[in-house]
């Protein structure tokens, strides 16, 4: 028997699953920002984990001060990714294996609704 998936459907099923992650249901924001004394600037970074003291499941990266420094220039290209996301190594591994990069369109779309913060890219 031939099954036809719809792109649409796919994302519905993309996004169904990752609302059931167990990983991603108890996770608490925090911050991990740490001062780059080299630039003297203050890189943003808003970690969710579990409790303070796991390891981040997702990083998020909004960098605003970096965008105001009169030492923009010396971050080149990579400010034109933020706000970017970072996700748990093994999370990511699991996404890319089931849906290959497909995943990333729901997954952004359920982060910014539900922590509110958009996301123009991830890092991998």
């Amino acid at each position: 028997m031939k099954y036809i998936i719809t792109e649409s459907n796919l994302e519905k099923v993309i996004m169904k699953y990752i609302e059931d992650i167990p990983e991603l249901q108890n996770l608490e924001q925090f911050d991990c920002s740490a001062f780059d004394w080299d630039m003297g600037v203050n890189f943003e970074e808003i970690c969710f984990q579990e409790n303070e003291y796991d390891t981040p499941v997702i990083s998020y990266y909004p960098y605003p001060e970096v965008l105001n420094s009169p030492k923009k220039k010396e971050y080149g290209e990579e400010l034109n990714y933020l706000p970017a996301l970072k996700l748990d190594t093994e999370l990511a591994n699991t996404l890319y294996s089931l849906f290959e990069g497909r995943w990333k369109k729901p997954f952004k779309e359920w982060f910014e609704s539900k922590y509110n913060l958009k996301i123009k890219t991830f890092y991998d």
